[in-house]
């Protein structure tokens, strides 16, 4: 047991073992504070707008009723686009994140209007396609079948969501485009897309 004791304070002439699992500690501890801390800021509104070929999404999303609505409630970006209880979808949705920041920076392939709009429906698909794996966590989030009161809500609509609670759908298959323009496509393409 001394021999243990002596290594774990003196393995070398220069630095105990104790001195260097405290390094280690204060380091580790230091690195998952700064992960944890961009990981935060990395998921604000004010971030994922402060790119330029943001600002447009940002437009449309202020005309939205996610943004300015009769409760005053607001859904910001990360309510919708990072879902938080699946780690695994979590890290998808901060990877795309990370291809948006390098179409912008690197690629350049969104950093005009005109190149925005070309790359609109192939991010939109991206959206799209989490949401679908996700079964729109980030929209059941806020919005639960369970918790729709039916007799408040039109007709249509009572009867619309009746049938999409029963099967417990996906959101986005009947709500693209509730914060953001959909693509410019075909017609043709848009009645295939939504149906």
């Amino acid at each position: 047991m001394k021999k243990l004791w002596r290594f774990l304070v003196k393995p070398s002439s220069r630095y105990s073992v104790l001195a260097i699992a405290v390094v280690c500690v204060i380091i580790t501890l230091a690195g998952v504070f700064t992960f944890h801390e961009s990981i935060k800021f990395s998921s604000t509104t004010e971030f994922c707008t402060s790119c330029h070929s943001m600002k447009e999404n940002y437009n449309e999303y202020k005309t939205s009723i996610h943004y300015k609505n009769a409760y005053g409630v607001r859904a910001e970006c990360r309510d919708c686009h990072i879902p938080e209880n699946d780690p695994i979808a979590f890290m998808k949705a901060k990877l795309g994140g990370v291809g948006d920041i390098y179409s912008e920076f690197i690629s350049k392939d969104i950093d005009t209007p005109a190149k925005f709009e070309a790359n609109r429906l192939r991010m939109a698909q991206n959206v799209w396609r989490m949401m679908a794996e996700t079964n729109s966590a980030t929209c059941k989030s806020c919005h639960s079948y369970t918790a729709m009161d039916h007799a408040k809500q039109s007709p249509a609509a009572a009867a619309a969501m009746t049938g999409a609670a029963a099967k417990n759908m996906n959101c986005i298959e009947c709500h693209k485009g509730i914060a953001h323009q959909l693509p410019h496509i075909n017609n043709d393409f848009k009645r295939r897309l939504n149906s």
